[in-house]
């Protein structure tokens, strides 16, 4: 009996170690293998964490209003008021303190109102903002460009833009019909004050400002009209624009097929469609001149 235990133990070991060197003389190629593909993976690694630095970095500077350093958004205080006083400072609109910071207008109301807060990446690019200067902040609106082209016929485009006569535009700026008529004659030139103003009219929708003069329904209606006898050329205005027919439709609103509909007469542009083609026009004129 003990020569079968003995027989069977050497038998168990003897495969034992067949198995075990079966096993072990592939481990080294195994660890090799893993550690080359490691070294692979690291060094694949550490190429993406330079692309999506270069990429943040490309997006930083690509930011009207960038975040600022880690260091300083940890000390920085926040309130509703915070808001509040940034759009006094720089006389922002909460829309354009929305497009400033790439939010929602109800974003900032809640800010403003206290019903939430700026997560991290807000509140340090917010930051930044405060130390910004009008000048800068201006820029990043497109507010400046005005005074750095003003053109009398800019007042001209944004009148035909809103159906406004000179007084009633004399009205939304708080100036006097004299002085609007000097402007559009280019006798006078507007403060910087007032470009800001007309910059700040340029970027409003029609509804805001039949609001703000108070127009009724048919006192809009009258206007519209106006419109309809300065019916423009389509295809020229289009054309001295350098646009497609897909172009041109992007910038009013509608389709490429309703554009070509226009330019052949199947249809005519509503008058709003045409008062953005005229806008469209004077600016290429503009432009050009």
């Amino acid at each position: 009996m003990g020569k079968v235990e003995d027989a069977l133990r050497g038998l168990i070991h003897y495969h034992g170690k067949r198995a075990a060197k079966d096993l072990l003389d592939g481990l080294p190629d195994q660890v090799r293998d893993n550690r080359s593909l490691l070294r692979s993976l690291q060094k694949d690694i550490r190429e993406l964490k330079g692309q999506v630095e270069k990429l943040v970095e490309a997006r930083r500077e690509e930011m009207d209003v960038p975040p600022a350093p880690q260091e300083h958004v940890e000390n920085a205080r926040f309130s509703p008021q915070t808001l509040k006083s940034i759009r006094r400072r720089f006389s922002l609109s909460q829309g354009d303190l929305a497009e400033l910071l790439d939010v929602s207008h109800a974003t900032i109301t809640s800010w403003e109102t206290g019903k939430s807060r700026p997560r991290q990446g807000n509140l340090s690019r917010i930051v930044t903002l405060r130390e910004m200067s009008k000048s800068e902040v201006d820029e990043a609106l497109g507010r400046g460009s005005i005074v750095a082209r003003w053109k009398p016929s800019i007042l001209k485009t944004l009148r035909r833009k809103f159906a406004l006569r000179q007084d009633e535009l004399a009205k939304l700026l708080g100036v006097s019909v004299g002085t609007i008529s000097g402007w559009e004659t280019g006798r006078t030139r507007p403060k910087e004050t007032n470009l800001q103003a007309i910059a700040e009219i340029r970027e409003m929708s029609a509804a805001a400002i039949n609001r703000q003069l108070g127009r009724t329904t048919a006192e809009i209606t009258k206007a519209k009209p106006r419109y309809k006898t300065a019916m423009p050329s389509v295809k020229a205005i289009r054309e001295k624009a350098g646009l497609s027919q897909a172009e041109l439709g992007e910038k009013v609103g509608v389709s490429a097929t309703t554009i070509s509909n226009w330019e052949t007469g199947h249809t005519r542009p509503q008058p709003e469609n045409v008062r953005k083609l005229l806008a469209l026009r004077d600016e290429t004129e503009s432009d050009q001149s």
